[in-house]
C-alpha cells in the first residue's frame, strides 16, 4: 500500500496537474520545482506502521480492533503528532478473502470514532484509494467538518461488506494511477499502471 500511495502521489507531478493546481494558479509557487518540493514533502509524511501480531489480533471484530488501537494510542501519538483523526488500516478475514479473489481492498477503521458520531466508524476502500482517504482527512480538517458524517453520507444505504468508498467526491480520483491487479492468466494485457504477477 505504501508503494501504491506513492505512485498515486506521483500523479501530482504531472505537468497537467501542476497547471491546474489551485495554489499554482493563485501564484503561490514561483516555479514548478517549489511545487515538486511540496509533493516530495508529502511523500515523506506518508508512513504506514505495520502491526502483525496474530496472538493479539486473531479473531477480533472491528469494534475490538478499535479498542486495541485506543489502548495503544498514547504510544501511537508519537507517530501522529498534530493529527486530528486516527485511522487504522485493517486486513481482516473478509479483506483477505477479497484479496485472494483479486479484489485489493482494506478497511479504514477510525479509532477516534464513538457511537454518538455519524456512520459506523469504518469503511471499506480499494487499496489504490488510500491516498484519497489521506487527502479527505486533510481536507476535512481544513474545512472543520466531521469526516465520519461525510463517509456516512457517501455510503449510507449501501452494503458495507461489498461497497467501497473512494474518498470525498471533490478530490481528484487517483486510484487508477496505483491500482493493484493480478496479471491476466490468459496472457492478454490489461491496462494498469501497477500490477502483481502470479
Amino acid at each position: 500500500m505504501t508503494r501504491q500511495t506513492l505512485l498515486a502521489l506521483g500523479y501530482h507531478e504531472d505537468e497537467e496537474m501542476f497547471k491546474n493546481d489551485k495554489r499554482q494558479i493563485r501564484g503561490l509557487y514561483s516555479n514548478k520545482s517549489e511545487y515538486l518540493e511540496d509533493i516530495a514533502r508529502l511523500k515523506k509524511l506518508f508512513r504506514l506502521s505495520i502491526r502483525e501480531d496474530a496472538s493479539l489480533l486473531d479473531g477480533l471484530d472491528i469494534h475490538q480492533i478499535r479498542q486495541v488501537c485506543v489502548k495503544e494510542l498514547p504510544e501511537a501519538r508519537k507517530n501522529i503528532e498534530g493529527a486530528n483523526h486516527c485511522f487504522a488500516l485493517v486486513a481482516d478475514e473478509a479483506v483477505l478473502k477479497d484479496v485472494a479473489r483479486g479484489v485489493f481492498v482494506i478497511k479504514a477503521v477510525g479509532y477516534d470514532w464513538d457511537e454518538d458520531r455519524a456512520s459506523q466508524g469504518w469503511v471499506r476502500m480499494l487499496t489504490a484509494d488510500i491516498l484519497c482517504l489521506w487527502e479527505s482527512l486533510l481536507l476535512y480538517d481544513y474545512i472543520c467538518h466531521d469526516i465520519y458524517a461525510a463517509i456516512h453520507h457517501d455510503v449510507s444505504g449501501g452494503d458495507l461488506d461489498k461497497d467501497t468508498w473512494e474518498g470525498l467526491p471533490c478530490i481528484e480520483p487517483l486510484g487508477d494511477c496505483s491500482e493493484a491487479r493480478t496479471a491476466n492468466p490468459t496472457g492478454t494485457a490489461r491496462i494498469t499502471q501497477f500490477r502483481f504477477d502470479y
